[in-house]
């Protein structure tokens, strides 16, 4: 009887042992990279208009997603610049693209993933041309 408590031990040692090691080798993923993880609230969503500077909150991201116009034109380019505390980050220079059911619209380019601005920052719209209608969107997220 001794013989088999003594085999089952060895048994539970070594299995024991196998575990420990296994558990050693997995890596643990330490990257301090924040992952926005779900669609922006309706709240959270921000149009940043020509004209109307705008704060990026405390404890908030602002995440920029599209630049471009709410002009309505017939023809032309339409040239806008947004500026992250007076510093030129992204521009565009697009054809109207978004038309309605009398041939007029406006426009909308998407930027490119990254384009985001820190609390405090200040975010402002600067549209080419003598035009006042340049305009950004995003959203907010948690720094």
């Amino acid at each position: 009887m001794t013989r088999s408590h003594a085999l089952t031990l060895a048994v539970g040692f070594v299995l024991g042992l196998v575990v420990l090691v296994s558990m050693g080798q997995t890596a643990v993923d330490r990257s301090p990279i924040v992952r926005v993880q779900y669609m922006p609230h309706p709240r959270d969503m921000v149009q940043i208009k020509q004209g109307t500077p705008y704060t990026v909150p405390a404890g908030r991201i602002l995440v920029i997603t599209g630049l471009g116009t709410g002009a309505h034109f017939t023809s032309g380019k339409d040239e806008v610049t947004l500026k992250i505390n007076g510093v030129s980050e992204a521009m565009t220079a697009s054809e109207v693209s978004c038309f309605n059911g009398d041939g007029v619209g406006s426009s909308m380019v998407t930027v490119p993933p990254g384009c985001s601005a820190t609390a405090g920052s200040t975010v402002e719209v600067v549209e080419g041309g003598g035009q006042t209608s340049g305009r950004a969107w995003g959203y907010l997220a948690d720094a």
